[in-house]
């Protein structure tokens, strides 16, 4: 009935004081058919003989132990140490280990060396092999930021920090508050002494100053937080309303004058970062551009920063048609020199050309 239910056992059978055969055959016939030993004692000396023949010491069982980060989080894989208060061995370093122990009850305590966070578990060896895994809490690192509560769009401040452990990849980003912990809208590495310069984005709002460490083995962490508001800035352009084609004009400004800043002259509905010509506004005030040569409706613009899309001042300027003329005689000798008398606006690069009456406006045969 044992076999056919699939119990595999062994039995060691002791018959004290039997003399019945079919008895002792049958006995016989049990530990054979387990592969046990069958032993006859008639007293209580061979009693314990025939007992201490027959008992089979357990074997120890492998446990292998290991700590995750969090519940269902990453394997940590160094800096623990493990040990069992009901077993004399000295505790254990490493990551996930292997230990065996006889069936039996115990409790397991992994101790982390980074901060000493601990966890303990009961767990029981019995005829199975154990996989008992503890987990550790998240490592809490301590770290401040510090900037100011407010300031303008654009503009480069410093960021005072402070790190237990700053580690390579740690970085100070700015940043909307609901934005996921990797996202920013600018950042800088932290090193150094403590202060970091950061350039602010160019959208008004607000924000968060953001201590993010990103190591590579593990998701990302925003250890601390400061709110920051940034303003808004409006540019200012002085310019004539019109201009003629092609001239050279005088434009002033007010703004802020970020590095890359530059006042722009492009068609109204072009994108921010269109232009017809242009001018960095760390070059002069007022600046000198020079209009397109299509007559029509034009705006300039104070582009901050070089982005490709934050105008920060605009006024409309009109570009109209110039003429000029030309007083010259109506024919003269091969070679020779003549005189040109000429009206027009006199721009930069403007030029009188001798030319085929079919050729290209750019070509010419001489020209001054």
């Amino acid at each position: 009935m044992l076999e056919e239910a699939g119990v595999d056992f062994t039995a060691h059978v002791v018959g004290f004081s039997i003399s019945d055969p079919e008895a002792i055959a049958q006995m016989q016939c049990l530990a054979n058919e387990t592969g046990g030993r069958f032993l006859a004692a008639e007293n209580a000396d061979e009693l314990a003989a025939a007992l201490e023949t027959v008992v089979v010491e357990p074997a120890p069982l492998p446990v292998t132990f290991t700590a995750t980060l969090e519940v269902n989080g990453p394997v940590i894989t160094e800096g623990l140490v493990w040990s069992f208060p009901n077993d004399a061995a000295a505790p254990v370093p490493g990551g996930q280990i292997e230990k065996p122990f006889l069936p039996g009850e115990y409790q397991v305590t992994v101790t982390r060396s980074e901060d000493g966070a601990t966890a303990t578990r009961g767990f029981v060896v019995d005829q199975q092999q154990q996989d008992v895994v503890l987990v550790l809490p998240r490592i809490v690192h301590k770290a401040t930021v510090s900037g100011p509560e407010t300031a303008l769009i654009g503009q480069t401040i410093d960021v005072n920090w402070t790190a237990e452990s700053p580690e390579k990849g740690d970085y100070i980003s700015v940043a909307a508050p609901d934005e996921r912990t990797t996202g920013y809208a600018a950042y800088s590495y932290v090193e150094g002494s403590g202060v970091l310069p950061v350039t602010l984005p160019l959208e008004p709002g607000e924000y968060e100053l953001r201590y993010v460490r990103d190591p590579q083995s593990e998701p990302a962490e925003i250890l601390v937080t400061q709110k920051i508001i940034l303003e808004d800035i409006v540019a200012t352009l002085d310019a004539p309303d019109s201009v003629g084609a092609g001239s050279e004009f005088e434009v002033a400004w007010e703004g802020p004058d970020y590095k890359n800043d530059y006042v722009s002259i492009a068609q109204p509905d072009a994108a921010a970062s269109a232009y017809t010509t242009y001018s960095y506004t760390n070059r002069a005030n007022p600046l000198a551009l020079t209009a397109p040569l299509e007559p029509g409706r034009y705006e300039l613009r104070y582009v901050a920063n070089g982005s490709k899309d934050r105008v920060l001042g605009r006024r409309p300027i009109e570009v109209v048609e110039v003429g000029a003329t030309l007083d010259a005689p109506e024919e003269a000798v091969v070679g020779t020199t003549v005189d040109v008398t000429w009206e027009g606006p006199g721009n930069k690069n403007d030029y009188i050309s001798v030319a085929a009456a079919d050729q290209d406006p750019a070509r010419y045969v001489n020209y001054r």
